[in-house]
């Protein structure tokens, strides 16, 4: 059985099993053993290289929008009215179906015969809850159309 030697990367601590002798990423050679890391290490490492080039871009005002503090914080202020605007919107369709729903159960319990089999009893219930739904988006459909602003078409 062929014996296995793993390699390692000194300066990314990458391990390789194939045989290689460069480590892919940092094009240095590999070692069979990781020196110890020290306290030096872990600074270099997080500290960054100052004559390192960066690949963003500084934002141009003019093509990236606003630089001024207070209108961005102005927009993230109406980004968040917006998002709970929505969940208050969705919240309340669920709300709307749910109710929706209830009614469409408690009509079909109250209309169910109560010498009816199961199979009957369920294809009640389910015929009842569609009805139900049916009913939520038609209202829903036509508070819609009522709220909407009459529009003219012969431009008067």
């Amino acid at each position: 059985m062929p014996v296995i030697i793993m390699m390692y990367c000194p300066r990314c601590r990458t391990r390789y099993k194939d045989p290689t002798d460069v480590c892919r990423y940092c094009e240095i050679p590999l070692v069979e053993q990781l020196p110890p890391r020290t306290l030096t290490d872990y600074r270099q490492e997080t500290a960054g290289d100052d004559n390192e080039e960066y690949s963003f871009d500084v934002p141009d005002e003019e093509r990236e929008g606003p630089a001024d503090l207070a209108a961005l914080r102005e927009a993230a202020e109406g980004q968040k009215e917006r998002v709970r605007l929505l969940n208050r919107y969705l919240l309340l369709r669920a709300l709307w179906f749910a109710a929706w729903l209830t009614a469409g159960f408690l009509a079909a319990y109250f209309i169910t015969p109560d010498d009816a089999g199961e199979e009957m009893k369920l294809l009640i219930h389910a015929a009842f809850l569609a009805a139900g739904l049916i009913l939520a988006n038609l209202v829903l459909k036509m508070r819609a159309r009522r709220d909407l602003p009459d529009t003219d078409d012969t431009g008067m």
